[in-house]
């Protein structure tokens, strides 16, 4: 029978763009995450090298589903595939779908004309025999989209290895740790977890900083959001920082017009974050923020809000039907979709422009940015994640 828990993966093509030493230390922290992310979710895999690519075998019992969303989801990996070697073990039948499907099969690498001309024979026989399978499963016909089959042969002096892709990429982008530090403004909403599993493939380590209005249940969701996102992270784990927010927001409410609460409740945000950024040794501070999704994110309100501090806005032009759609693959889909409590200070008509002047506006961030912050620490593992 064929060992379905063997996976070949290729690094990503941006890591093979760089320079030959930074490469091998991409490559080797792509692996050294793997390995702590793996541990800490129950996998137990053996890595080896296999011509510049990853081969990765798991030697713990697990589904191959579970494996697959994990080799996904690891940011540095490319492409993935299911991986055989074409010996006298081998099954075919064993990779088939019980349903009709569709497939192709190409000889896409060999060692010399001597292994090209094995695999081309090999090829004949294995598409003799999946036209015959695929004949075979045509009464099981339901009416659903069949799944497609993309296969490859490659030949070298040790043998014939049949590559068997999965349907979609891997996460690509860079290894989390090579691309410094960052604080995410964490409101648990899909627009903030969509932020950070990008900047996770950007190659930053990142913390959750969350600003409680002091209501509970919103304090429980954003935890639980929290908890989903540290599936990604290469401890499995990840730090949520909560900073009692309700007395800025008592005392802010008296402070600004209503209708322009919201543009200061945010740049007060920011600028207390950035008195959390230093204390964590952070480097940039990242928001969920949508260009033009609330009166708080037109143009004219991020420059206000922002007041020329660097901020990184990963989801900006994503459209919210991206957001969604990204956060479903990625196996999101019931913690994106929860409502959160609305916010018991938000004006009924917000403005999208501040009115006061400059000053006024500097006087009030100021006052209220330099008052004592109350921050609580937690660490949060994924489900399933050992203790």
């Amino acid at each position: 029978m064929a060992e379905k828990s063997l996976f070949l993966a290729s690094f990503s093509g941006e890591i093979g763009t760089k320079r030959p030493a930074t490469q091998a230390d991409l490559k080797a922290l792509v692996q050294e995450n793997l390995k702590r992310r793996a541990r800490a979710l129950g996998f137990k895999l053996k890595l080896a090298d296999f011509r510049g690519r990853l081969k990765i075998a798991n030697k713990e019992p697990s589904s191959d589903q579970a494996l697959e969303r994990l080799l996904l989801t690891h940011p540095g990996l490319g492409k993935l595939a299911y991986f055989y070697q074409v010996d006298e073990k081998f099954s075919l039948v064993d990779l088939l779908p019980d349903r009709p499907f569709t497939f192709e099969l190409y000889v896409t690498k060999w060692q010399d004309q001597g292994t090209k001309a094995k695999a081309l024979e090999i090829k004949r026989d294995l598409l003799a025999r999946l036209k015959e399978e695929a004949q075979r499963r045509l009464s099981g016909w339901d009416n659903h989209p069949v799944p497609h089959l993309s296969l490859e042969l490659e030949a070298y002096e040790e043998g014939v290895f049949l590559l068997k892709n999965l349907a979609q990429p891997g996460a690509r982008g860079l290894p989390v740790g090579s691309g410094g530090r960052g604080l995410v403004l964490f409101s648990g909403g899909p627009d903030s977890l969509l932020a950070v599993w990008l900047l996770l493939k950007r190659g930053l380590s990142l913390t959750l900083l969350f600003f409680s209005d002091g209501d509970p249940q919103r304090e429980t969701l954003v935890q639980e959001a929290a908890t989903n996102l540290a599936y990604f992270f290469p401890e499995g784990e990840v730090t949520l920082l909560t900073l009692a927010y309700r007395p800025f927001l008592e005392e802010l409410k008296n402070a600004v017009p209503e209708r322009e609460r919201c543009l200061f409740c945010k740049a007060l945000m920011l600028r207390l974050a950035e008195r959390v950024l230093e204390k964590e040794g952070a480097e940039v501070l990242v928001t969920g923020d949508i260009l033009g999704e609330q009166a708080s994110q037109t143009l004219a309100a991020l420059n206000f809000i922002s007041q020329g501090r660097p901020v990184l806005r990963p989801v900006l032009a994503f459209a919210k039907e991206e957001i969604f759609e990204t956060l479903y693959t990625l196996g999101l889909k019931e913690v994106a979709t929860r409502a959160l409590p609305a916010c018991p200070f938000a004006p009924k008509r917000p403005r999208t422009a501040p009115r006061k002047g400059p000053f006024k506006t500097e006087k009030i961030l100021r006052k209220l940015g330099r008052k004592p912050l109350n921050l609580r620490r937690m660490t949060l593992k994924a489900k399933g994640a050992k203790p």
